[in-house]
């Protein structure tokens, strides 16, 4: 373990050089990471890359594959009921205007900037010409 933290500090500081060093790490790195062979469900050994990648997608495609609903309801009677139908049908009501609007001019107008860069101040001053923009979603 020592050897190997020793490895990596001049690693960390000669690597940036390309140097030889850096270079002979990166190819062995690659090498260690490379997958050169994979057995198939039927035994038989993969070595062509591309029947390696297929082998390892459909492998992973058929792992998180549902496989349909398998609740039980004896285990499912035990858990109550922690949404009303009343609730349901506030949280899946369409959202109205009047919402979005109270939302926004509620926020702080200095806050920090949302996904486009705007801040809730830019929101509240261009209501006018955004609001279309904004109720389209």
């Amino acid at each position: 373990e020592y050897w190997r933290t020793k490895s990596r500090v001049l690693w960390l500081q000669a690597g940036d050089k390309n140097t030889k060093y850096f270079h002979n790490k990166t190819r062995q790195r690659r090498h260690y990471n490379r997958i050169a062979k994979i057995q198939d469900d039927q035994g038989k050994l993969l070595s062509k890359p591309n029947d390696i990648h297929r082998h390892i997608e459909n492998y992973f495609l058929t792992l998180y594959k549902s496989h349909g609903s398998s609740l039980d309801n004896n285990l499912m009677s035990g858990i109550p009921v922690s949404v009303t139908e009343e609730m349901n049908r506030a949280l899946t009501a369409p959202i109205l205007e009047k919402e979005i609007k109270e939302a926004v001019f509620k926020m702080n107008p200095e806050k920090a900037s949302g996904p486009g860069g705007m801040t809730p101040n830019f929101y509240r001053q261009h209501w006018d010409s955004i609001k279309p923009g904004l109720l389209s979603f």
